[in-house]
This record gives C-alpha cells, sequence and structure tokens, in this order.
C-alpha cells in the first residue's frame, strides 16, 4: 500500500470521522453521527463537500437520493468474509463448520469486535489469498493477536499440524522436506519406517 500523503484517520469532517483508507485509494470508510458507514473521496471530506452520509438530505417524493445509504460498503470484500467466518466459528451454532475447534474450546471475539468497521479499522483490508490467523492458537479474536497471512503460514500455524524439531530448528514436515530436497510423502515415509532423528540425520 503506498504512503498516505494525508493520513485523515480518526479526524471529523461534519458529521462524518474517518474509520481508514479504502485499499490503495484515495476513498475512506466513515463512520457518521447517525451510526451509518459510509465511503468518502478525501478530496471531498477535505474540502467540506461531503459531510455526513446523506441522512440529513429530506428526499424529494418520487425523487431518487443523490447519496446511496449503505452499511459499510464492504459486504463482498474479503475482510468482510473473513469476518463473518470469525463470528460463526466462534458462535453458538454447535453445527456450524469448525465450532468445536474454536466456541467448543472457549475461543472468543473481543467485544470491539462485534461492529465490522472496528474490525476493518484494526485490521484493513485482507490481501489476496491471505487468511486471517490468531498468533496464538490458544488465544482469542482481538487486536493484539490477529494478522493476515498466506494460506501456507496459516495451515502452518494450525494445532493440528505436527511441529519436529532438529539441532534447534522446529518446522513442519512440509517445510523439512523443502529443506531437505525431497517430497513430504519420500519424507513422510521413511519418518514411519524409522523414525524421526534418524530421517532427519539421512536426508540432511
Amino acid at each position: 500500500m503506498k504512503p498516505l500523503k494525508f493520513d485523515i484517520t480518526g479526524q471529523r469532517f461534519g458529521r462524518l470521522t474517518c474509520i481508514g483508507r479504502i485499499g490503495t485509494t484515495a476513498k475512506w470508510l466513515c463512520k457518521c453521527d447517525c451510526g451509518s458507514a459510509f465511503e468518502a473521496w478525501s478530496g471531498n471530506l477535505r474540502a467540506g463537500r461531503t459531510t455526513s452520509c446523506g441522512c440529513q438530505r429530506k428526499s424529494r417524493k418520487g425523487q431518487r437520493r443523490s447519496v446511496v445509504h449503505v452499511k459499510h460498503g464492504l459486504s463482498k470484500s474479503r475482510a468482510y468474509r473473513a469476518w463473518l467466518s470469525m463470528h460463526q466459528r466462534c458462535g453458538t451454532k454447535r453445527a456450524t463448520k469448525g465450532h468445536k475447534d474454536y466456541a467448543g474450546r472457549g475461543i472468543t471475539v473481543a467485544a470491539e469486535w462485534q461492529a465490522f468497521e472496528v474490525f476493518f479499522r484494526d485490521m484493513g483490508h485482507c490481501p489476496d489469498k491471505f487468511q486471517l490467523d490468531r498468533i496464538d492458537n490458544n488465544g482469542n479474536y482481538s487486536k493484539a493477536n490477529c494478522r493476515w497471512v498466506s494460506a501456507a503460514e496459516n495451515l502452518r500455524n494450525k494445532r493440528t499440524t505436527r511441529k519436529l524439531t532438529h539441532d534447534g530448528q522446529t518446522l513442519c514436515l512440509s517445510e523439512w522436506a523443502r529443506e531437505f530436497g525431497v517430497s513430504r510423502q519420500a519424507l513422510h515415509e521413511y519418518i514411519k519406517k524409522n523414525g524421526w532423528e534418524q530421517a532427519a540425520t539421512h536426508f540432511k
């Protein structure tokens, strides 16, 4: 993401408070005093042309509003889908996929992250092919314990991923296979027959 020439996070423009920049554009996600989220261009905000989500305008009968009222405009974004999945895993519905590994273990979502706008302010956009990951797998979903990571890195951080240590270095099976220059399957089969320590010595 390009550096911001004008960082207006937290600044107020009329009834709007800037929450965070949207992608690499000059567009910002704002929170209106009426409670709605609204997207606005920084130039319009700083020039005073946009000061609310449109809630102050009285629409005339049969006339369409000039400003589209949206909840947050990011319902199709990767960040929103990650936020929704996070709540589903930590919800009360036991039939939800992953429930036993999250809500079933007491994993919860930070109170402030009940609102997507706050989650987006803290985490920003989810990069392409990245996922939401908890740094401490036994910790809750919160700003301090979450990050965007690649799918491969997320897999390595799962509780169920087998970790192997040799000469003070701890890696998962796939990483050791790349380190040794062999296939994961070949390394797995050798470990099954001869044990990890012998495999580490054999392939090193």
